[in-house]
């Protein structure tokens, strides 16, 4: 089956003058919060993976009119991953099984993800996105205002390479076995320039010359051992970041194996990371959580699946993600006064 070239499909979902600044302004302002150099705490949120369009852009509502309560203290960005990486199998994702049923038909994948992406991106929220297979960056990375890599490639030089190339931050996380080095060296790697091969607009192969990516950060997702976002995993993280010379700001992603998979827990994590940051270590600059309209997950194997309920992970509801978010506006707004 041919491709269209990425040039084709941003011609088909094309972004508008507005939706253009609008994530050049949003790319900036997540800059600036890794840098130190705005008062916003960072919290992207959103599915564990998208699945349903309707549902996504539903919660996508939900979230521009939370971000205009608590704006004077965060910024959110949507967690938006359209590919699902795999520890050994299962689906994987919007881009590759939009329909869900074992058909594969990727080139409706993209589409579908771009469509879905743009949508997102005209509502004025930001969308992060983990970057898994290089070239499907080609096709959907202008609309993205956060990139990830993930625990099972951060020690990928092809994904560090892709990175350096990428014109959003990038988030680096730790491996699952616990290895921070796998993230700290992926976003030091990053920073720097690199050639490699991948394609053009046209999507002809071809070899690329990246001018490195300064925005490149660390998340700690915890590990197959038990979670890393305490103090003393913090500051672990920060010595041996600092000792290698990198000193951008740390993304603790609340999920994962931080709360062991258990999706209420992540209220626990993000307390406590709250409760850090307001002691005075401000080298951490928010939080990622899996949310979705309702808790829970779903096989894909179900004879009815849910568009509101996570297939992958699972997620806390709206309701506990909304509460969760006012909480933290709440709590640094009223620390900010406490010290003006």
């Amino acid at each position: 089956m041919a491709f269209p070239s990425p040039s084709a499909l941003k011609k088909k979902f094309s972004l508008n003058p507005n939706t253009f600044l609008n994530i050049q302004k949003h790319r900036n302002q997540i800059q600036e919060i890794i840098q130190g150099r705005s008062p916003l705490w960072a919290i992207v949120v959103g599915p564990c993976s998208l699945h349903d369009t309707e549902s996504a852009l539903h919660y996508a509502k939900k979230l521009r009119v939370l971000q205009e309560k608590v704006e004077k203290t965060c910024l959110l960005v949507m967690r938006a991953h359209a590919e699902k990486p795999r520890t050994y199998l299962g689906w994987k994702g919007l881009v590759y099984d939009p329909n869900l049923d074992g058909s594969c038909n990727i080139q409706e994948g993209l589409s579908v993800s771009r469509e879905l992406y743009l949508q997102i991106a005209n509502l004025n929220i930001p969308i992060a996105t983990e970057f898994l297979e290089p070239l499907i960056s080609s096709y959907l990375s202008d609309l993205i205002s956060w990139g990830f890599i993930g625990a099972r490639t951060s020690s990928s030089q092809i994904h560090r390479q892709l990175a350096s190339s990428l014109s959003m931050p990038i988030g680096f996380k730790n491996s699952t076995d616990g290895n921070l080095d796998s993230a700290i060296q992926g976003a030091l790697t990053a920073q720097a320039s690199h050639s490699f091969i991948h394609i053009d607009d046209l999507g002809t192969i071809c070899q690329v010359k990246s001018s490195g990516n300064p925005n490149s950060h660390v998340v700690l997702r915890g590990t197959s051992t038990g979670p890393n976002y305490k103090s003393f995993d913090i500051q672990k993280t920060l010595k041996l970041s600092e000792e290698k010379g990198l000193n951008t700001r740390i993304l603790v992603d609340c999920a994962h194996d931080n709360s062991i998979q258990k999706p209420f827990d992540q209220r626990n994590v993000c307390h406590n990371v709250l409760e850090q940051h307001l002691s005075g270590n401000h080298k951490i600059m928010g939080l990622m959580m899996e949310s979705h309209l309702k808790e829970g997950s779903q096989s894909i194997e179900s004879s009815f699946i849910d568009p509101s309920i996570s297939l992958t992970d699972p997620c806390i509801n709206w309701e506990e993600t909304e509460s969760l978010i006012y909480n933290i506006h709440e709590t640094l707004l009223e620390s900010a006064l406490c010290f003006s």
